[in-house]
């Protein structure tokens, strides 16, 4: 199951320009439409989940510490700090170069990169598979980095409001062409060929090895068969 970023035909034009097209899964959607945008409940603020690039310090658990954390929300690391807690991921306003830095930095982890949007159907398929696993095998040496490419920090805010997960969600507002081409050559630059095709997931191994990628939606088993022999 397949879903083509459709809202952002000229941004995403050139990263078709930048990337030689994958033969899409069978059964895939050609013109998948997005759905109307979430209705946000009038007492729920996107701030609750929202932090910046800007003023984060990432950590090797794949979250961002909050270092201007909104009045009355803690930062990730309080939320986190009891043993039995869960982890709580939140939203990150990320640049290309953020989600290149991430990259670089999770050698010794086994990285599950995940690109979806909130109204993507597969995607909103796939994406309790993705934060199970994560779960389940987060102490094994897991890391998941998710990039969401909504149009609405509100939408996609919903979105996990609905799905907690306990890695962030690093958004990329891809506005311009020249957005669009710079993220494009930040995935070229990890031989992952993203033609704007979501979701879109590949797996580097401890050493940063890029082991498989692929487009569309997949099952949580076949993610199983995948990550297994690398934890």
């Amino acid at each position: 199951m397949v879903s083509p970023v459709s809202k952002h035909d000229a941004a995403l034009f050139s990263l078709a320009v930048l990337f030689v097209s994958l033969p899409l899964l069978s059964g895939a959607c050609g013109s998948y439409t997005p759905p109307p945008s979430t209705e946000i409940p009038a007492s729920f603020s996107s701030q609750d989940l929202l932090i910046d690039s800007s003023t984060a310090e990432f950590t090797d658990t794949g979250t961002a510490r909050n270092n201007m954390a909104p009045s009355g929300v803690p930062p990730i690391a309080t939320l986190s700090s009891s043993k039995d807690a869960p982890r709580v991921g939140r939203i990150v306003r990320s640049r290309s170069a953020d989600i290149s830095r991430l990259i670089s930095q999770s050698r010794g982890k086994v990285v599950l990169f995940h690109i979806y949007a909130s109204w993507c159907g597969p995607c909103r398929y796939e994406f309790p598979s993705i934060v199970k696993l994560e779960r389940t095998f987060h102490s094994a040496g897991l890391r998941v980095i998710a990039v969401s490419l909504d149009d609405r920090e509100e939408d996609l805010a919903a979105f996990l409001k609905k799905n907690p997960a306990g890695f962030d969600s690093h958004w990329v507002f891809l506005e311009s062409d020249t957005a669009a081409a710079e993220f494009g050559s930040t995935l070229e630059r990890y031989s992952l060929d993203f033609t704007g095709g979501i979701p879109f997931s590949a797996v580097f191994d401890r050493n940063g090895r890029l082991v498989t990628q692929w487009t569309g939606a997949q099952s949580e088993e076949t993610y199983r068969q995948i990550l297994l022999p690398l934890l």
